[in-house]
């Protein structure tokens, strides 16, 4: 009975024990004592673990501009896990406060992967684009336009797309700019590189956890992705982001996507995403096939005389016909299966034929009939 009152008290002092370890309570009255003793020993072992300790007295602790969110621009929800808000992400209200703060506003482009493009805004933009041709400067125009309104209000889904080089990456770039300015916490990513970091994560378990790094992407306020595409990407790779946008959009979460794909070759479920409500805009940088060079001038475009090289017509045989020997027509067949491949499915690689210091072998004739099947 003894025992048991000392324990009471004990408990009382500390909380309670756990009743899995040992069935009564002198056992457990020891298993407070030794406790005691642990920590003693691991305070010998570890200095640092003493708030005693004189050097730890010295440390300075870490001062924040904002307590209440340690100046990171956005707070979660304290709510249970089954929360429909469990894991949301929302902008500091004491931040977007002090939204116009230098300070703030440097912390915030850190962390928001747009410091090397923070000269890329609406006012150093070329209201014309990049392309010529009227058509593609209007389009531009628009989309420049579109763009703007967007970053005052973003809300829902902003898809850019055009050719490379339109400047789909400049204007996501200036609406992140803005977004920031505005007070909003922004995340830009490259894909490619938004990949390479979920792979090495999900390899590297012990930096940083996987479903951590997912749930911050997915719930940012406001996430730019640059360079969607599905013929670059593995099935693996697909269902990541299909994780990311399908979350974003149930949430109606701002996300600004850029492609130079065709839409119709998208994931399908991305373009129904894509096109699913009124909230989700998609603008146009422009066409390479309505530029100045091309319509004026025949840059870039097949010559006449290279207009009947096809695919069909390519003799896996070389310029010397019958007498080609087993190795040549093997490699050519080879060279045509390549070929057909990259028309059917192009990459973001090059595709290049080499021949060792030898011609009429049909480096050029695979090469324009590419062009004419892309045509």
């Amino acid at each position: 009975m003894k025992h048991s009152l000392k324990l009471s008290k004990i408990t009382k002092e500390i909380g309670p024990i756990s009743h899995l370890y040992l069935p009564n309570g002198i056992y457990k009255e020891n298993i407070v004592q030794n406790l005691q003793q642990i920590l003693e020993k691991l305070k010998a072992s570890n200095p640092s673990l003493d708030p005693t300790n004189k050097k730890n007295s010295e440390i300075k602790p870490v001062v924040f501009k904002c307590d209440e969110c340690q100046d990171k621009g956005w707070l979660t929800y304290t709510v249970p896990i089954w929360h429909e808000n469990f894991g949301d992400l929302i902008v500091c209200p004491s931040c977007k406060k002090s939204a116009h703060n230098p300070e703030i506003i440097q912390k915030r482009i850190e962390y928001s992967n747009l410091e090397a493009m923070s000269h890329l805004t609406f006012e150093n933009i070329q209201s014309k684009g990049n392309l010529e041709g009227k058509d593609n400067v209007e389009k531009f125009r628009e989309a420049l336009k579109v763009s703007k309104k967007y970053a005052k209000n973003p809300s829902g889904w902003l898809t850019i797309q055009g050719p490379n080089g339109s400047g789909k990456t400049y204007l996501a770039a200036a609406i992140g700019n803005q977004c920031i300015q505005n007070g909003e916490s922004v995340l830009f990513m490259f894909l490619p590189d938004l990949l390479d970091r979920f792979r090495s994560v999900f390899q590297n378990p012990e930096t940083f956890l996987y479903d951590d790094l997912l749930d911050q992407i997915r719930n940012y306020p406001v996430l730019i992705l640059d360079g969607i595409s599905k013929t670059s990407n593995s099935t693996w790779a697909s269902e990541k982001i299909l994780q990311i946008l399908n979350h974003r959009n149930i949430k109606n979460l701002p996300t600004v996507i850029t492609t130079s794909e065709n839409i119709s070759n998208l994931d399908p479920y991305l373009q129904s995403r894509l096109k699913s409500n009124n909230t989700n805009q998609l603008i146009n940088t422009g066409n390479l096939k309505n530029t100045y060079f091309l319509q004026n001038n025949n840059f870039g475009q097949i010559p006449k005389s290279f207009k009947n090289f096809s695919f069909e017509n390519f003799k896996v045989s070389g310029a010397q016909g019958s007498a080609a020997p087993q190795s040549v027509v093997s490699n050519l067949t080879g060279s045509l299966k390549t070929a057909k491949e990259f028309v059917s499915e192009p990459k973001d690689t090059w595709l290049c034929f080499w021949s060792d210091n030898t011609t009429g072998v049909g480096k050029t004739h695979l090469a324009v009939a590419i062009g004419n099947e892309l045509l």
